[in-house]
């Protein structure tokens, strides 16, 4: 009994770390794209702008798999945490 309530708590630690790390994305993702523009109308002399826009496009592209890692594995780590509670609850365990 100890070892399967251990188990669960270690399960939850777990899945609060990964949905943590996956907030935190979304926050930076934020704010991050607050300062990309959908649609820049540049003179020749801006290129900084037009430097900058590319910066916080590869950001956000480099961010996009972590994204989507850590909020899949939040979902299935919370699903088989529900899984495994309805099971003891089934089994009486």
């Amino acid at each position: 009994m100890v070892t399967s309530n251990s188990f669960l708590i270690g399960l939850l630690v777990v899945w609060a770390v990964v949905t943590t790390f996956w907030v935190v994305l979304m926050i930076y993702r934020g704010v991050v794209g607050l300062r990309e523009e959908d649609q820049v109308f540049l003179h020749k002399g801006e290129e900084s702008m037009i430097r900058e826009q590319k910066e916080i496009g590869a950001k956000l592209d480099h961010l996009r798999p972590h994204l989507i890692w850590s909020g899949v594995s939040s979902i299935i780590l919370i699903v088989v945490l529900g899984l495994l509670f309805l099971y003891r609850g089934w089994t009486g365990g």
